[in-house]
């Protein structure tokens, strides 16, 4: 799902190496099922990692 809405490989690697990608990229491809504009999905995608991008550390 990441290399479908991103375009640089780095991006793509961030994205499949940050925390729960197979449950994010679950859920991203559920919202597009839905009907989610392209624009969504990205901000969607950004927001899920934004955390990690604050040098918060996610645990559970």
């Amino acid at each position: 799902m990441f290399d479908k809405l991103f375009k640089r490989p780095s991006t793509i690697t961030y994205q499949l190496e940050a925390p729960l990608a197979s449950e994010r990229a679950s859920y991203l491809r559920k919202c597009a099922e839905d009907g989610a504009a392209p624009e969504t999905l990205l901000r969607i995608a950004r927001e899920q990692t934004a955390p990690r991008n604050r040098g918060l550390e996610v645990t559970f």
